[in-house]
């Protein structure tokens, strides 16, 4: 079992946050018009934008009821705090993803951004969000293509090189540290698991050891965040053996609460639709592709997405030929 806690990690980092990534976006407007770009400097008075603002349930309804989470702070000298609470702060907002149109997301946190900090810190989060966006499409379409690497150990260090590739040292420090400190005890974990001259005594020894190592809130992190992962692991045992989605579902609500059992259900839906959608489009693109070669353009391409695909969905599935493509030019 400690084996799988090193790979359950990973699969967390580049799995979960893929089903963030392709689950089927639900475009809509509830809240509002915004801008895509960046409120201009010096940034309006703070109590404008507030008063502006829609309510985070307006904005998102799947926000209802929750308060926004992390922080946007500076030090004495006004410098804004790079930390694991701005992240938090950003990732509060990005998990509408699918529910609000990326652009509105982006605009909503940049204006809120505006509204808390002063020109100067505001200017370092609106770059610091930037990276983070980059960083988090890059890692969803290298994902997606199948470019991640199989081995625990490599994969963990791609990530951590993406990380710094796109966010710089300092940001991917304080927007990571903690889990990668956890990466590393699962790669221990996984070494100790494996090694065949170490007995049950010592195993259990240098758990011990390892876990003791670890902050109490690092602990209590890794417990939540391995259940769904341990979920999802029985519900593919369950559909390998035949299993009805009857059992599926039992099993979720032996585990999860009735919203979090209707979201994934929900999730289930929008997964299989995007796939359907997905896999009708690729075949007429290969058929479109397939003739002369000068025959089909990126127009063609372009008119045949928008037969298949929502225009939230238009971006993803442009991304998503580009890899295609690639591989197969």
């Amino acid at each position: 079992m400690i084996r799988f806690f090193g790979i359950a990690l990973v699969a967390l980092i580049a799995v979960g946050a893929t089903f963030l990534w392709t689950s089927s976006g639900r475009d809509g407007d509830p809240g509002g018009t915004f801008s895509r770009s960046a409120p201009a400097d010096p940034a309006p008075s703070a109590g404008n934008l507030e008063r502006d603002l829609p309510p985070v349930s307006v904005f998102a309804p799947s926000l209802r009821g929750t308060e926004i989470d992390g922080a946007l702070s500076v030090d004495e000298h006004g410098i804004l705090r790079m930390d694991r609470e701005l992240r938090r702060f950003f990732d509060y907002f990005l998990d509408a993803s699918g529910e609000v149109p990326s652009a509105r997301i982006e605009a909503r946190i940049r204006t809120e951004i505006a509204a808390r900090l002063p020109a100067g810190a505001a200017a370092e989060a609106n770059a610091a969000l930037t990276r983070y966006l980059a960083y988090r499409e890059t890692a969803r379409e290298l994902t997606e293509s199948g470019h991640v690497p199989e081995d625990l150990e490599r994969r963990l260090q791609w990530i951590r090189e993406l990380r710094r590739e796109t966010l710089g040292a300092a940001q991917s420090e304080a927007f990571f540290g903690d889990q990668e400190a956890l990466d590393r005890a699962a790669i221990e974990w996984a070494r100790l698991e494996d090694a065949p001259d170490v007995s049950p005594e010592e195993r259990a020894e240098f758990r011990r050891i390892l876990e003791d190592a670890l902050p109490e809130d690092q602990r209590q992190a890794r417990e939540r965040a391995l259940e769904p992962l341990r979920v999802h692991r029985q519900e593919q045992a369950i559909r390998a053996a035949g299993g009805s989605a009857a059992e599926v579902r039992s099993l979720r609500e032996r585990h999860f609460d009735a919203e979090a059992v209707a979201r994934l259900e929900l999730l289930d839906l929008e997964r299989s639709a995007w796939q359907a959608k997905l896999s009708s489009y690729r075949a007429q693109r290969d058929a479109l592709l397939a003739g002369e070669p000068a025959s089909a353009t990126e127009g063609d391409l372009e008119n045949l997405r928008r037969e298949h695909f929502a225009p939230e969905e238009l971006a993803r599935a442009r991304a998503l030929d580009r890899i295609d493509l690639a591989k197969n030019p």
